[in-house]
Order: C-alpha cells, then structure tokens, then sequence
C-alpha cells in the first residue's frame, strides 16, 4: 500500500512527541534515562549518519532502566527501538522490542502504553502486507483507547484500520472507520490528520474505481503535501495521479506522474518508496509497447517486493507471536495456582484460630503434614503439566532430546508431505460472529483436525489464526509415498468433517465455513527456536511450496503438487489443473484430490 511509507513518517513522530513529553515528570533518580530519551526525540527524524548514534542513545536508556528496575523507562526505551528498526526496516528487531515492551506494559497494567506496543505490532504486520493480522492488532489497540478515552489514539486507529478494510476489499467497513477518523481530526483541529484521511479516502475511492471522487480527495490533500516538500508524499500521490491517467487511457500523462513519483522515491532511502512507481511504470511501458523499459521496471519491483516480503522475516515474526502467547497462557496458569494456593492458606489460617490452646501442637503437625503432602503433590503434578505441555508442543524424539541434553540439535528429513489449511474469507466471517463464538468455532475444528492427524502419525505444527499445518514423515519410519497417502486420507476426512458440520453452523450463526487445503512433498529442517520458550517450526523450500498450494486451492477443495501426485497418483482419483504460476517458483504442476478414492 502506497500510505505505508506515508505512515511510517507522519504517524511516528507525533507518537515519540507524546511519549517524550510524559517522562518529564518521572522521579529525580531517572533523569539520566530521561535526558538519553530528549536527546532521541532530537536526533529521530536524522537519516543516515544519524542512525547508529541514535541507536546508542536508545540502548543506553534501555540499559540503564533495567539496572535501576525503572519499569516506565524499561516500557518506553523498548518501544522506541521498536520505532527504530521499524523505520530501518526490520521488521523482525523491531517486533521483539514491541513484544518486550508490551510485556512489561501488562504487568505494570500501564492501558496506554499497551495500546502503543499492540499498535507497533499491527505496524509491523502492516508493512509485510499481512492486512488481516495487522487488523486484528490495530482493533484490539482501539478498543483500549476508546476505553481510556484517547481520542488521538482512537482516530489513528481508525485511520490503519480504514486503510487495512480498503487492503481486504472489505470497503464499505473501511469508509466507516476512514470518516470517524476524519470527524476526529477535524474535532482536533489536526491538520496533519485530516490531510492523512483525505488521501485514504482517495485512495480507496480509486481502489473502487471512481477515479473523478478519488482526485476530489487526492487535490484536497495536495496543498498541504506540497508545502511540506517531503519526497516520499509526493511520490505517492503522484502515483496515485499517474494509476488514474492509465486506467483512463492517457498513456502520455500516465508517464509524466510515474517518472516523476519514482524520481521522487528514489532520493529516500526506503525500499519500499519505490515499489508502487516500478509497477505503474511497467503497466504503461507495456501498454505503450515499451516492452524493454516495462521489463526493467517490473524486475526492480519484484526485487524491492522480495526482500520487502521474506518468508524467513515472516517466520521469526510469527516466532515472536507464539512466543508471547505461550508465555501469556504459562503466566495466567501460574496467577490461577497462586490464587488457588492463596485461598487455601486463607482457610487454613481461620481453621487454626478457632481451635482450643491445648490443640495447638498436635494441630501444628497436622498441618505441617497436610502442607507437606499437599506440596508433594503440587510438585508432582505441576511436573506432569510441564512435561505434558512440552509434549503437545515438540514431538517426543525433540522433546526427550531437550530434557536429556538440554538442546536439540536441527534435523534434516528427506521424505515428508506438508499440508496447510486455513477457512476461505475468514476475516468478513470473523467479523459477523462474536469473539466467543470465533474461538468456540476454531476450537471445534481444530481439535477435530488433531484426532485425525493423530490417527495417521501426522504431526501438528502450529495454528496462526485460522491457519493449520501439520507434515507427515517426522520419523522416518515409513516411505514418502504411504506418508503422502496418509496426509491425503487426513484431508479427505478434514473435508468430510467440514461438509458434515456445515449445517450446524449455518443453524447456529447463519454462515459456514469452507477450508481450503495444499499438500506438497519434499525434503525440509526441523529445529527448536529460542533459548528459552521454546518453538518447534519447519523450514524449507517445500514449506513455502505447501503454501503456495494452499493459497491456489478453492473452497471444499484438496490442492496437491505434482510432487505429491507422482507419490500417490494410483491411490486415488485427481482433476489435473495442469501449470498455474507460483511466485517465486514459476509454473507448478497442481492437481485437485478426486471426492472418491481408488
């Protein structure tokens, strides 16, 4: 999306403002954190040699807030490297900070600087394009400050959210939130703010192809953004103006605005500034007949769009998500025992007192006795839990291997067949049930889901939202083809168990839910990431391969790679769809899985 960069200049600053200015008010004994932290706000918006001494002004501040246990600085420092690596494009550094901060914010129950570090996390989803998860952070963010009464932070999140609806094709919801944020700013008198909605706007009104509404809100903007003279606004609505001209035809305008945009990109140092002016450029080369200038643009977008869009980014960000969600689901088993064990030393305690005085020793060792026992016991059992939890988490070669050696060592398996899920349209069905009904929803399926790999030796490897995936061949114990056999067999009876469930739902919620599937065969690594909650994951080209199959797969349907097909094509009946273009792999051989088996 062409606002990202936008954002990513505008946005922050009046947020480092905000925060800055809080600290001015801390204890005497923080100065130090908080004269490192002024003198970030200085030097933030410097570029280039600026850089690597406004991360050591960070840092320092960092350091020092955890020496002193200064929980505030601990929360702010964190947040604001989130902002750094952020705006040096690095997606991954800068959602570790944002976690770590957003950590320290719900121990300390700080709602502001919660709604902050969930909005860094949606910003960090946001610029790898992943709309859907970056919604999900950005609404949780707004219900925060609407309960704090923010209405800075209300409109700033209606605002992401807006440009996220428009990114899901879901408009009529983005114009609802892009126009409540515009009434804020007007209510705030933010001149910055309501420039910003009047280029949402056009930019959704040109998503939808009213180009005449579009330039409307693009003109009204154009002032304020050509007196700031910053390149990168420039450049994107010159591209907005130069997509205009070429939907209308006028090839030669269309030129004029998208030289001038990639011109303007060109002179920062964001990669992705340049991304939107590669692809126009290409699109009217190619519609002029300049096959050779339409090929150099398109090859220097796809480069940009590449390293902008890494898979091995995006794993290490879902890494940290999972991270922080075991973490908070440990704390929150923990806070239950302590409360459990707080209200039984309560009871005992009233217990003792009304006991008679002669009763005192003997009911001392009772106690001591049941105290004694009742510890055993808990150790006993949490015991248990520990090692049952690692083992829904890790299979049971890697989780043996941890407790014995304390590590585990990455694997390399040869013959395996992956297999990813996830419901098509789930954000507009997420959006019409309650938050109740969702989680009651995908606990359902998925626990489904984890009977059926069981019963074929499969194992489960995580869920990211409505996404499973599961890959048969861990072990090794028997051959590709009758593990590909068997991942097909579990997803036949996921696709059965969807049909059969269909009616209920649609009884319940008045909708259904249809999954779409993608199996591929091939050879990956396996391995434990972090040091110390750990994370089993798998990577390999035929990972990114078995998603690929899943995102060209339809509704109700079962999407195998020709890999997959020769392993097991006289197993079961196959609708050849023949070579359909992958990103990044060319054209692969798919085929969908027969209703009926051979």
């Amino acid at each position: 999306m062409k606002l990202n960069t936008l954002l990513l200049l505008l946005v922050f600053p009046l947020f480092v403002k905000t925060q800055i200015r809080e600290f001015k008010s801390y204890k005497p004994d923080t100065t130090e954190i908080n004269a490192l932290l002024k003198e970030y706000k200085e030097k933030y918006r410097e570029i280039d040699d600026k850089y690597i001494q406004s991360f050591r002004i960070l840092f320092n501040a960092f350091s020092l807030s955890k020496q002193a246990n200064y929980k505030r600085g601990m929360i702010k420092s964190s947040y604001f490297l989130g902002e750094y690596f952020t705006a040096q494009s690095n997606p991954a550094k800068s959602i570790e900070y944002y976690y770590l901060s957003l950590q320290l914010a719900e121990k300390e129950n700080d709602i502001k600087s919660i709604s902050l570090a969930l909005l860094g996390i949606g910003l960090v989803y946001y610029t790898q394009k992943d709309w859907s998860q970056a919604q999900k952070y950005f609404y949780t963010a707004l219900k925060l400050n609407r309960k704090i009464h923010n209405l800075q932070g209300i409109s700033t999140q209606q605002y992401l959210l807006g440009i996220c609806a428009s990114n899901l094709k879901q408009y009529s919801l983005s114009r609802k939130y892009l126009d409540s944020a515009l009434q804020i700013k007007r209510d705030l008198k933010s001149e910055q703010g309501i420039n910003e909605c009047y280029m949402a706007i056009a930019d959704l009104f040109k998503n939808t192809l009213h180009f005449d509404s579009s330039l409307y809100y693009y003109n009204k903007a154009f002032p304020y953004i050509k007196a700031s003279r910053e390149a990168i606004p420039l450049s994107i609505i010159n591209c907005s103006f130069a997509e205009i001209s070429y939907h209308r035809k006028d090839y030669n305008k269309a030129l004029y605005y998208a030289i001038k945009a990639k011109e303007l990109s060109a002179s920062v140092a964001y990669k992705d500034a340049s991304l939107n002016p590669n692809e126009i450029l290409y699109k009217i080369y190619l519609a002029k007949g300049d096959y050779k200038n339409a090929f150099e643009n398109i090859k220097e977008y796809y480069s940009i769009k590449d390293s902008i869009l890494n898979r091995d980014v995006a794993s290490r960000i879902s890494s940290f998500q999972l991270n922080y969600e075991f973490e908070k689901q440990q704390n929150l088993q923990l806070r239950i025992q302590k409360n459990k064990e707080e209200q039984y030393n309560t009871e005992l305690k009233s217990q003792e007192r009304k006991r008679k005085a002669v009763s005192v020793v003997a009911g001392f060792c009772i106690v001591l006795i049941i105290v004694i026992g009742f510890a055993y016991r808990l150790v006993s059992k949490e015991k248990k839990a520990s090692e049952d939890l690692l083992l829904n988490i890790l299979p049971k070669e890697t989780a043996a291997e941890l407790k014995k050696f304390g590590r585990a060592l990455p694997k390399n398996h040869p013959g395996v067949s992956i297999m990813f899920s996830d419901i098509e349209n789930f954000t507009n069905i997420a959006e019409q049930l309650s938050p109740e009904d969702l989680v009651e929803t995908l606990d359902f399926y998925f626990k489904e889901f984890d009977q059926i790999i069981m019963k074929y030796g499969i194992e489960k490897i995580k869920t990211i939202g409505d996404a499973y995936m599961c890959v048969a061949g861990l072990k090794g114990d028997r051959t590709p083809e009758v593990e590909a056999e068997n991942i097909i067999h579990a997803a036949l009876e996921m696709t059965e168990l969807n049909q059969q469930s269909k009616e209920k739902f649609e009884e319940k919620f008045g909708l259904s839910l249809e999954f779409r599937i993608g199996i591929h065969s091939g050879s990956i690594i396996s391995g434990v990431v972090g040091l110390k909650k750990y994370a089993y994951d798998i990577w390999g080209d035929a990972v990114n391969t078995a998603a690929r199959m899943e995102q060209n797969s339809q509704a109700g349907r079962i999407n195998i790679s020709g890999n997959t097909f020769q392993l097991v094509k006289d197993k079961f009946h196959f609708e050849r769809r023949g070579k359909i273009a992958v990103k990044n792999k060319g054209d692969v051989e798919m085929y969908f899985v027969g209703r009926d088996r051979v």
